[in-house]
């Protein structure tokens, strides 16, 4: 039985360790108060995955349109633009970022021949 993308994050090994580390090194004494450092650790790890996910789309886009392949490097850009969009929405970059990055990946796209 393989895991669906959501358990495998569930169960990723760095996410248990994570935990393992919040529940025997957390200060937090209430009810709520542990709950709250409990979906930090959650919110923590997926931010983490997001902006990796986000500098691989990136490094992807620029390869793409350093190889020169037209219909290939516009197709990681706008994946890559999409991503950055999200990121922007969610509050894990700063709107300013997102525009600074679309834009920059749009003006080396625009500069292949």
């Amino acid at each position: 039985m393989s895991l669906t993308p959501e358990l495998k994050f569930l169960f990723s090994p760095a996410r248990l360790q994570a935990i393992h580390i919040f529940y025997n090194t957390t200060m937090a004494n209430h009810k709520s108060s542990i709950k709250r450092a409990r979906q930090t650790v959650v919110r923590t790890d997926r931010n983490r995955a997001e902006k990796s996910r986000m500098k691989t789309l990136r490094k992807k886009a620029l390869t793409a349109i350093a190889s020169g392949d037209k219909s290939a490097a516009a197709e990681a850009s706008s994946a890559f633009s999409s991503v950055v969009d999200k990121a922007a929405k969610r509050n894990l970059i700063h709107p300013n970022k997102a525009a600074n990055l679309k834009s920059k990946t749009a003006k080396a796209l625009a500069g292949i021949a």
